[in-house]
């Protein structure tokens, strides 16, 4: 079935949640029709449990934000605008051997992984925090830090630390970062960003 050629929403249908929300989904992926989107979502929300279908108001809110402030037709701009952000304020890192990573992390966010290769396993805070808090200055003006958990995942801003015994990851906020909180001897592995997505992601 195309989906593109969906009846108008009706509400005496009888289709059941989930098909409600593949529906709104379609509509929002594909920017078809936000205010048609938003009806089936709410309907699916209406019908379902919330426990087993938490993904339902996390779509609901992702609508209503589209109606406000579209910006990007897909995914696949949203990336190259992530990238080019990461291109404009951590160059010099990459010539200090550093990494960056850009994913899409299903279904609702963009993961960002900032690590340094060869022989230094660890790198301080004072050697990158030059770079790291200008980039995410324009970082958040232009973008969302997905922080919802996903299963285990707490998701937001990570810094994954050494210590004498092992790895740890230690959440952190942005207004340490821009605020300079962060010690500058903290011996950091990788930065780990989720950025929330504009689409759910299939």
């Amino acid at each position: 079935m195309n989906m593109k050629y969906l009846k108008p929403f009706n509400e005496s249908s009888t289709a059941d949640a989930d098909n409600l929300y593949k529906t709104a989904l379609h509509y929002f992926n594909n920017h078809l029709n936000n205010d048609r989107a938003l009806q089936y979502i709410n309907k699916a929300i209406e019908l379902s449990d919330k426990v087993s279908n938490p993904y339902y108001d996390a779509l609901k809110t992702m609508i209503e934000e589209r109606k406000a402030k579209p910006r990007f037709d897909n995914n696949e701009q949203q990336k190259e605008a992530i990238q080019e952000l990461c291109d404009d304020y951590l160059a010099y890192l990459k010539d200090d051997n550093f990494i960056i990573r850009i994913v899409r992390s299903v279904p609702d966010s963009f993961f960002v992984y900032i690590n340094q290769t060869g022989p230094e396993e660890y790198f301080t805070w004072s050697s990158v925090k030059n770079h790291i808090i200008p980039f995410f200055h324009y970082l958040v003006k232009d973008f969302t830090i997905q922080d919802n958990p996903k299963g285990n995942n707490e998701r937001g801003i990570s810094f994954i630390c050494y210590d004498v015994f092992n790895d740890q990851t230690e959440k952190v906020k942005v207004d340490q970062i821009l605020n300079d909180e962060i010690e500058d001897d903290k011996q950091i592995a990788g930065i780990s960003i989720h950025i929330k997505s504009e689409y759910f992601m299939t």
